[in-house]
Parts: C-alpha cells; structure tokens; sequence
C-alpha cells in the first residue's frame, strides 16, 4: 500500500484515512474529475492535506 497514491482532489477517504484500498479510489477520482468538468471547479479542495480533509469531513456531514 502506497501513502501518496492520488493527488489531492481525488483522493478517495480510504486512501486519506490510511485504510485498505483497491481499484474503487479511481471510481472516486473519476467521479471527483466529471464533477469538476462540469461545474469548473473542484469538488474538495483545500490548500494541504488538512484543508482538504476538513473540506470532504464537512461534505460527509452534510449529505449523510
């Protein structure tokens, strides 16, 4: 298992939490990319690894 296996505003919560990953992280990031393209920006940004995982904390939050 990699530490740096996608960048930023892709990274699946496996991979941001450290957990075991398989091939879904890029379902997650190709979901996270068709969302960009359509609204212009990203869907959890943040300037370093915390902004972005207190970005996608707020997200999860919100919609479960």
């Amino acid at each position: 298992m990699y530490k740096y296996i996608q960048s930023r505003f892709y990274r699946s919560p496996e991979v941001l939490l450290g957990l075991q990953y398989d091939m879904s992280i890029d379902m997650w990031s190709l979901g996270c990319v068709l969302v960009e393209m359509h609204v212009g920006e990203p869907l959890f940004s943040g300037a370093n690894e915390v902004g972005f995982s207190h970005t996608l904390n707020a997200f999860t939050r919100a919609h479960l």
